[in-house]
């Protein structure tokens, strides 16, 4: 960019200087030639005795020879020998004027009717004037012309044709030194330009960099050393760029930042897609991972603006829990008491989410008045995208999760903090302490169910361990229809487990099995009579 802006520049230098050379030359030439026509028209002033006579004679025929000499004479006077190149007298006719007399080197006048013109205009300045006219005829010749200044129409004029070689040696002169004067003038412009332009361009220079730094995102740019009013403007404006620029992408942000709480998250890597806006609505996937089932209930005794307020304590520590161990938010119910999460790549990861959040419920009390239950379960289930251009929402379809979901609530209400169906591998549930509490079947689907006994506090979950056995024994009874024996080894389980809700509900299905025997079909399964 800076040759170019030189090049630029130097075209116009050369223009300039060429301009002003020729006018130099041409105003220079002009005045030389019109001050030696001057000087010289003047010094014809010698003649004027001579051209107040030429009128006298009657014919030029008999008076050739010494007017002649006279003419001669008179001219050597006043230019010197070869100070001329020649002379004539012209006599006046009908025509204009015509050579009756003619000396010099040079022959007669030429009688083109330029010269003529141009003689007859200067009888007539002479004429007004009262003294010798002169004029430049071309860069080669000059007039000068002498009359009778006491006649109104001179009958005969002097005219002297004088060679301009002083004028053009001196012209040759000017020139040569307008050369140098100008070849020196455009190296020192040049030189000027040349060093204009670099440091324009390390200015320039300094202005892209910033700039792309700028567009990149780039901060600690610091405006450098300012040389010259435009560039100081330039980079003020730059400056105010950046500021609204800074704040059009603060506003954005926030703007940005108030939508996405609302949008759900992961839907690209869900979607496999690249990012969030190549999502559409309509797009469906299948995808395969452990699903984590949440339900959680609030105090009843509280305002239904402070139950709102409660549930988003446990919804806060449950994203924050869901962060920690990669998984994915699929959806919720619009009161926010059931949610759903998925875990992709690891069951264990699934595993420590639900124990992390049901040890963070434990420690901000949240067992007290309410419920809560994490319950996990592998599984695939569609995933898509409903909608149109100006609102879409999820829609998770699985057949296991709608029946999963029904006995949220009932577990939560028996005390049961966490959950794991059958689908849970095995080496995944035994690196944890978990006991087998029944199996809950629907629509001929049916589930184990395994309660994980590391998101209780310490002191119960070793309770709990301390009487599974026994639990584990009553399970058996139950399941054989040995009802009055399952029952006591049930009540054996809650008299050392107060908390553990299971062992009460088969307790109170015994009973109703025992009174009832002859007339309700038993089911072995958890909460199938409810």
């Amino acid at each position: 960019m800076a040759v170019q802006r030189f090049a630029a520049l130097e075209i116009v230098t050369i223009a300039v200087i060429g301009i002003g050379f020729f006018a130099v030359c041409t105003i220079t030439g002009s005045y030389l030639e019109k001050s030696f026509a001057e000087y010289k028209g003047r010094e014809l002033l010698v003649a004027e005795s001579f051209t107040n006579k030429l009128d006298d004679y009657e014919s030029f025929d008999d008076a050739t020879m010494e007017l002649s000499e006279e003419v001669r004479t008179v001219l050597d006077k006043a230019y010197g020998e070869d100070g001329y190149l020649r002379a004539s007298v012209l006599e006046a006719s009908n025509d204009g004027y015509n050579v009756v007399l003619a000396v010099g080197k040079a022959g007669n006048i030429k009688q083109e009717s330029y010269y003529k013109g141009k003689v007859l205009s200067l009888v007539k300045n002479s004429l007004e004037k009262k003294l010798v006219s002169y004029d430049v005829v071309n860069s080669e010749r000059s007039l000068a012309v002498a009359v009778d200044n006491d006649s109104k129409m001179p009958k005969r004029v002097l005219v002297v044709e004088l060679a301009m070689d002083e004028v053009t040696e001196a012209k040759d002169a000017v020139s040569s030194k307008a050369i140098i004067y100008a070849l020196c003038g455009w190296f020192a412009a040049s030189l000027l330009l040349l060093i204009v332009v670099l440091l324009q361009d390390l200015e320039w220079k300094r202005v892209i960099k910033t700039t792309e730094k700028i567009s990149i995102s780039k901060e600690g740019w610091k405006k450098p050393p300012i040389h010259t009013s435009e560039m100081q403007l330039l980079w003020n404006s730059l400056g105010e760029i950046l500021k609204n620029v800074a704040k059009a992408n603060y506003e954005k942000f926030k703007t940005f930042q108030a939508y996405f709480r609302f949008a759900p998250k992961s839907i690209e890597r869900i979607l496999e897609k690249t990012s969030i806006s190549d999502v559409h609505t309509g797009d469906v996937v299948d995808i395969k991972g452990t699903l984590a089932l949440a339900y959680i209930s609030g105090d009843k005794s509280l305002k239904k603006r402070e139950i709102i307020s409660n549930i988003n304590k446990k919804f806060v520590i449950m994203s924050d829990c869901q962060r920690n161990h990669e998984g994915l938010y699929l959806s919720g119910d619009g009161d926010l008491k059931r949610q759903s999460y998925m875990f992709l790549d690891s069951p264990q990861q699934a595993m420590l989410f639900g124990i992390e959040t049901c040890m963070r419920f434990e420690e901000n009390r949240i067992y007290d008045k309410e419920k809560a239950l994490i319950m996990l379960h592998p599984t695939e289930l569609t995933y898509g995208i409903c909608g149109d251009d100006e609102q879409a929402t999820v829609s998770v379809v699985s057949d296991e999760m709608n029946i999963l979901k029904k006995y949220l609530r009932k577990l939560s209400q028996n005390g049961v903090r966490m959950i794991v169906t059958d689908n849970m591998p095995e080496e995944i549930r035994d690196r944890f302490s978990s006991r087998y509490i029944g199996f809950i079947e629907q629509d001929g689907k049916g589930f184990k169910l395994y309660e994980v006994l590391d998101a209780y506090p310490e002191k119960e979950r070793r309770i709990r361990m301390k009487t599974n056995d026994k639990l584990q024994q009553a399970l058996s009874l139950f399941y054989k229809n040995d009802y009055y024996l399952a029952r006591n080894a049930f009540s054996e389980v809650l008299r050392e487990c107060p908390t553990d809700g299971l062992a009460k509900w088969y307790i109170f299905r015994c009973e109703d099995y025992l009174n009832n025997q002859n007339e309700v079909d038993p089911s072995f399964a958890l909460f199938a009579d409810d």
